[in-house]
């Protein structure tokens, strides 16, 4: 099961296992986006950023958007993952918690097997 949520104002948590470098010639990527769902989990710089992860692919898939909003909370989004009008269901059950009490962020769970293909992507927040 995967599990984003967002973390002070700076980063998002998921339990992702990032690629870090590269399988054809090793060299360390700076800023990685490929991953797979693990029992890891990674941090991802998200100062003044939405974070994308696009889980699974067009044949289905979701895509789940966190951001960090201007009242001081990590929100979130997410939509079904398709070409079309009609798109492709969402394969797997999204539950959406308020985080314990250290955090001011909702928690995002995905019901998806580890080794599910995950892209992270960045986008200037605003």
């Amino acid at each position: 099961m995967l599990r984003i949520y967002g973390q002070s104002d700076d980063n998002v948590c998921a339990n992702i296992e990032l690629q870090c470098e590269c399988p054809h010639c090793g060299q360390e990527i700076e800023e990685p986006s490929q991953a797979v769902v693990s029992d890891r989990e990674d941090e991802i710089g998200a100062y003044n950023k939405i974070v994308t992860f696009v889980i699974g692919d067009d044949k289905g898939g979701v895509a789940v958007d966190l951001e960090f909003e201007e009242s001081g909370i990590w929100s979130a989004k997410f939509h079904q993952l398709g070409v079309g009008d009609d798109g492709v269901p969402i394969p797997w059950p999204i539950t959406v918690f308020h985080g314990d009490d250290d955090t001011n962020s909702v928690v995002v769970y995905v019901d998806c097997p580890n080794g599910t293909p995950v892209k992270v992507k960045k986008r200037r927040s605003g």
